[in-house]
């Protein structure tokens, strides 16, 4: 074994021996921690994660309204331009008569 491996080893030991202290810390607080004052805490914890989730889902709602709105626009431009084309064809058929530039409709010429 050489040293490297042996100071990888103790790096190992001494990084798990802290996770080990923190783990019998935070057990010690649960345990001398009065119920009442744990129950608030968890629900106070509770609470905010319910916040959270309520401001993510409201985020979606106004991305989902915004996609919504838009399409609306874009259904709306799409029936003006139909509109702008017809009437557009309807003042060009009032000055251009539609045998003029409609072929099957003219006399065969010899």
């Amino acid at each position: 074994m050489t040293d490297a491996d042996r100071a990888r080893i103790k790096a190992q030991v001494e990084e798990l021996n802290k996770l080990d202290e923190e783990r019998r810390e935070q057990e010690f607080i649960k345990n001398n921690t009065p119920r009442w004052e744990r129950e608030a805490k968890e629900k106070a914890e509770k609470a905010e994660k319910q916040k959270v989730d309520s401001q993510k889902a409201s985020d979606m709602i106004k991305k989902m309204n915004a996609e919504l709105e838009a399409s609306k626009v874009s259904v709306f431009s799409k029936a003006f331009m139909y509109v702008g084309k017809l009437v557009f064809y309807d003042a060009l058929n009032a000055v251009i008569p539609e045998s003029f530039y409609d072929f099957d409709k003219t006399p065969m010429m010899k």
